[in-house]
């Protein structure tokens, strides 16, 4: 596979929150980082750029136990986790499902 130019991965970011701005004037969208340090300056650009937040999570080592539950609840509702606690393969459309829904 091959790995996308950072233009290009400019471009698509861009043209993703102009398309959420414009089905949704009032929602709230964070661009989060990523474990490249160099993406991650282009990432703060396009959120600065877009007027939208940008929020560095590889800094964060927090730890709550009851968001950790409920997280861990909302995983099991969605069915990506069985009550035996074994991990099935989780899918990009699952992984958006958390993101935007816990967001």
């Amino acid at each position: 596979m091959a790995i996308m130019d950072i233009t290009d991965i400019e471009q698509k970011y861009i043209a993703l929150i102009r398309h959420i701005k414009e089905s949704d004037k009032k929602i709230r969208i964070v661009v989060v980082s990523v474990k490249d340090d160099e993406t991650n300056r282009h990432l703060k650009n396009i959120a600065d750029s877009m007027r939208v937040e940008y929020q560095d999570i590889g800094q964060a080592a927090v730890w709550n136990p009851q968001a950790i539950k409920g997280v861990h609840s909302f995983l099991q509702s969605i069915g990506l986790y069985g009550y035996k606690r074994s991990v099935r393969t989780v899918s990009a459309y699952d992984l958006t499902k958390i993101f935007f829904c816990c967001a």
